[in-house]
């Protein structure tokens, strides 16, 4: 079956068909994170309430995890026993990202939970345990001790000092547990990508990801998928009005 149109619009992915098959008139700029990506869908341990419709991001030393409410419909005061479910977007290193591929589903939600609801990290002590080079003056070792333990204190104190359980402007909340992987664990390269020379050629236009990629922290790319959009079809009404 043929199908014909004045306007073909390519929103068909990072790996876009349309793109690659009009490849000379779309030459792409790459430029790789070193980092790589890991997702999955989850079912999380959570019955009600408002979790739904909450997403939650820990920053971890080689990159963010996300988990990110999907097809979730339930009222907040509906009393239901249906499951939540939450995409999971961890990125990380190649090295890391390649042995959470290799874990077992159950062995995967493990770590996940280990990593995403653990509480904020605690600076490490200043002297270590035998106090190796320090001089063996009492007065000097003691006072070196209480700078150590005071310089602790106050950074646990900055870092959860706003943090309150009750609804308010500082409201926190720790992640909610997974429960189970849904589906395929998958991975792939996070990269940035942008065509040379524009975004359209003859009857052809590229929008999202078919035109752009950019790490996915923060929803970027679909953010700036939609502003395609909307100046296309900006673009065409003008043109038809």
């Amino acid at each position: 079956c043929t199908i014909s149109a004045d306007l073909l619009v390519a929103a068909d992915g990072a790996n876009s068909f349309v793109r690659k098959t009009l490849g000379s008139s779309f030459p792409m700029i790459t430029h790789s994170y070193d980092r790589k990506a890991v997702t999955c869908t989850v079912e999380l341990d959570v019955r009600k309430g408002d979790m739904a419709k909450t997403a939650f991001q820990r920053f971890l030393p080689h990159g963010p995890i996300a988990l990110l409410p999907v097809w979730n419909s339930l009222d907040n005061d509906e009393e239901t026993d249906a499951p939540i479910y939450a995409n999971v977007v961890w990125s990380t290193t190649p090295s890391e990202a390649n042995h959470l591929l290799s874990l077992s589903g159950t062995e995967f939600i493990t770590t996940l939970n280990q990593h995403l609801c653990q509480g904020p990290n605690v600076n490490p002590p200043l002297l270590s345990n035998n106090d190796r080079g320090m001089p063996h003056i009492p007065i000097i070792g003691t006072i070196a001790k209480e700078m150590d333990s005071l310089l602790r204190t106050a950074n646990t104190a900055l870092t959860m000092g706003t943090w309150t359980e009750s609804p308010s402007r500082n409201f926190f909340r720790m992640p909610p547990a997974s429960a189970r992987v849904v589906g395929p664990i998958m991975g792939f390269d996070l990269k940035l990508s942008h065509v040379q020379q524009g975004y359209t050629a003859p009857r052809v236009a590229l929008v999202g990801d078919a035109a752009h990629t950019v790490h996915p922290m923060a929803g970027q790319g679909l953010n700036l998928g939609m502003g395609d959009v909307y100046s296309l079809s900006e673009l065409i009404k003008e043109a038809v009005d």
